[in-house]
């Protein structure tokens, strides 16, 4: 599980590096930080989906802040914004 978790971040990381390259994020964390807290908070609420239901773990508005949270986080620049 631990090697898991590892790539899985790894991998993670060199998704937003790619990002921050191509000038979409200008992250406010670091982005092992962030990685992390995406697949923490991504297996929260599937933890959640599984044990009480989409409808009674609320996913979709769970769904609808997690995305909101990290195009915070990750500095997220929208096309045409700021250009």
């Amino acid at each position: 599980m631990q090697t898991r978790y590892r790539q899985a971040a790894e991998r993670t990381v060199q998704m937003l590096q790619a990002g921050v390259k191509r000038g979409q994020f200008e992250p406010l964390v670091p982005l092992d930080t962030a990685a992390r807290m995406f697949i923490s908070l991504k297996g929260g609420i599937m933890a959640d989906a599984a044990q009480f239901g989409a409808d009674g773990a609320r996913t979709d508005a769970q769904i609808v802040a997690f995305k909101e949270t990290f195009k915070h986080l990750l500095g997220l620049r929208e096309a045409g914004v700021g250009e």
